[in-house]
């Protein structure tokens, strides 16, 4: 179960965009299941469907399966297609984090790229999107 307050948060600082819906996630977890990719885990599918991905200054935090009018947010399955990596789904990225969920651990991720190691590690997704969106 998602903590409102948490997203509430989320939406003060940075602003939702349209939610997707049920179909759009199925086709997401259809494409990444098709590639041997892990599926859309249930939490942030949660998200999805409060906000179809989210952008605040240079982070892009993936939405799913989007349309042509939704072009500034990054596809999920698209991204994840072409920059696979093993049990990981890259849920967004910045200049030096990239988020992801880590199907083996069960766990949302933050990996910083300038010192080559995971910087938090969280089972609630919200905790380390709000850390990586830069919200207190």
């Amino acid at each position: 179960m998602l903590d409102m307050k948490k997203l509430e948060k989320i939406k003060e600082q940075i602003g939702f965009n349209s939610p997707a819906d049920a179909a759009q996630i199925k086709l997401c977890n259809a494409k990444l299941r098709a590639a041997d990719l892990p599926s859309v885990p249930t939490e942030y599918a949660s998200i999805l469907s409060q906000s179809n991905g989210f952008s605040a200054d240079d982070i892009n935090v993936f939405g799913a399966s989007l349309d042509d009018d939704e072009q500034w947010i990054t596809d999920l399955a698209e991204y994840n297609l072409l920059y696979r990596r093993s049990n990981q789904l890259t849920l967004g990225y910045d200049d030096c984090l990239r988020f992801f969920y880590d199907a083996s651990s069960q766990s949302y991720q933050l990996y910083d790229n300038d010192i080559d190691e995971i910087t938090l590690s969280s089972s609630d997704p919200l905790d380390v999107l709000l850390f990586f969106l830069r919200i207190q």
